[in-house]
Protein backbone atom coordinates (compact mmCIF):
# COMPACT_ATOMS: atom_id res chain seq x y z
CA UNK A 1 0.00 0.00 0.00
CA UNK A 2 1.01 3.54 -0.67
CA UNK A 3 1.66 5.42 2.66
CA UNK A 4 -0.44 8.28 3.27
CA UNK A 5 1.21 12.00 4.23
CA UNK A 6 -1.20 13.63 6.78
CA UNK A 7 -0.69 17.15 8.30
CA UNK A 8 -2.97 19.30 10.25
CA UNK A 9 -5.43 17.61 12.58
CA UNK A 10 -4.88 14.00 11.09
CA UNK A 11 -1.49 14.31 11.75
CA UNK A 12 -2.49 13.89 15.76
CA UNK A 13 -2.40 10.61 16.64
CA UNK A 14 -5.65 10.24 18.29
CA UNK A 15 -7.23 12.68 15.47
CA UNK A 16 -5.96 9.51 13.07
CA UNK A 17 -6.83 6.60 15.27
CA UNK A 18 -10.79 8.13 15.71
CA UNK A 19 -11.47 8.25 12.13
CA UNK A 20 -9.17 4.87 10.82
CA UNK A 21 -9.59 2.87 13.80
CA UNK A 22 -5.84 2.04 14.70
CA UNK A 23 -3.12 3.99 15.80
CA UNK A 24 -1.03 5.74 13.00
CA UNK A 25 2.25 4.02 12.57
CA UNK A 26 4.11 7.19 11.38
CA UNK A 27 7.51 9.14 10.72
CA UNK A 28 7.97 12.89 10.37
CA UNK A 29 7.65 13.85 6.68
CA UNK A 30 7.75 17.31 4.14
CA UNK A 31 6.01 17.81 1.28
CA UNK A 32 7.86 20.76 -0.68
CA UNK A 33 5.51 22.75 -3.22
CA UNK A 34 2.63 23.19 -0.99
CA UNK A 35 1.42 25.61 2.15
CA UNK A 36 -1.14 24.99 4.41
CA UNK A 37 -4.18 26.91 4.17
CA UNK A 38 -6.73 27.66 6.41
CA UNK A 39 -10.57 28.13 6.64
CA UNK A 40 -13.36 28.22 8.86
CA UNK A 41 -11.91 25.60 11.10
CA UNK A 42 -10.73 23.48 7.94
CA UNK A 43 -6.63 23.15 7.07
CA UNK A 44 -6.15 22.24 3.20
CA UNK A 45 -3.09 22.12 1.02
CA UNK A 46 -2.65 24.63 -1.98
CA UNK A 47 0.34 24.23 -4.28
CA UNK A 48 2.93 27.16 -3.99
CA UNK A 49 6.27 27.04 -5.34
CA UNK A 50 9.11 27.21 -2.59
CA UNK A 51 6.51 26.64 0.08
CA UNK A 52 7.21 23.34 2.26
CA UNK A 53 4.44 21.41 5.02
CA UNK A 54 5.44 19.39 7.85
CA UNK A 55 3.76 16.47 8.55
CA UNK A 56 3.31 12.87 9.10
CA UNK A 57 3.68 9.93 6.41
CA UNK A 58 1.71 6.84 7.78
CA UNK A 59 2.74 3.70 6.66
CA UNK A 60 0.30 1.05 8.36
CA UNK A 61 -2.47 1.91 5.45
CA UNK A 62 -4.90 -0.84 4.51
CA UNK A 63 -7.00 -0.29 1.47
CA UNK A 64 -10.41 0.55 3.35
CA UNK A 65 -8.37 3.47 5.20
CA UNK A 66 -8.29 5.37 1.41
CA UNK A 67 -12.25 4.49 1.59
CA UNK A 68 -12.58 5.95 5.22
CA UNK A 69 -10.24 8.95 4.60
CA UNK A 70 -12.27 9.77 1.56
CA UNK A 71 -15.55 10.08 3.59
CA UNK A 72 -13.93 11.96 6.05
CA UNK A 73 -12.40 13.97 3.96
CA UNK A 74 -15.23 14.96 1.85
CA UNK A 75 -13.88 14.01 -1.24
CA UNK A 76 -17.16 13.00 -2.70
CA UNK A 77 -18.73 16.67 -1.98
CA UNK A 78 -15.47 18.55 -3.81
CA UNK A 79 -13.80 19.84 -0.06
CA UNK A 80 -10.64 17.60 -0.44
CA UNK A 81 -9.22 15.58 -3.45
CA UNK A 82 -6.93 12.14 -2.98
CA UNK A 83 -3.73 13.30 -4.77
CA UNK A 84 -0.25 11.41 -5.39
CA UNK A 85 2.51 13.29 -4.08
CA UNK A 86 6.65 12.65 -3.62
CA UNK A 87 7.14 13.23 0.30
CA UNK A 88 10.76 13.23 2.00
CA UNK A 89 11.18 11.60 5.04
CA UNK A 90 14.89 11.55 6.41
CA UNK A 91 16.84 11.88 3.16
CA UNK A 92 14.71 9.68 1.14
CA UNK A 93 12.05 10.34 -1.57
CA UNK A 94 8.69 8.21 -0.93
CA UNK A 95 5.15 8.14 -2.97
CA UNK A 96 2.83 8.80 -0.28
CA UNK A 97 -1.16 9.91 -1.15
CA UNK A 98 -2.54 13.23 0.83
CA UNK A 99 -5.36 15.43 0.77
CA UNK A 100 -5.28 18.68 -1.02
CA UNK A 101 -8.24 21.30 -1.22
CA UNK A 102 -11.12 20.70 -3.83
CA UNK A 103 -13.14 22.53 -5.82
CA UNK A 104 -15.49 23.59 -3.07
CA UNK A 105 -12.47 24.35 -0.78
CA UNK A 106 -12.42 27.82 -2.03
CA UNK A 107 -16.30 28.39 -1.26
CA UNK A 108 -15.75 27.10 2.07
CA UNK A 109 -13.07 29.94 2.57
CA UNK A 110 -15.23 32.53 1.47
Amino acid sequence: MIPIFTYGSLAEGDTYYSVVGRHPDGVPARLSGYRVEQARGYAFLVEEDGSEVEGILVRNVQTPDYWVLDDYQGTAQGLYERRTVTVRAGDQPVEAVTYVGGPMMGRVAE
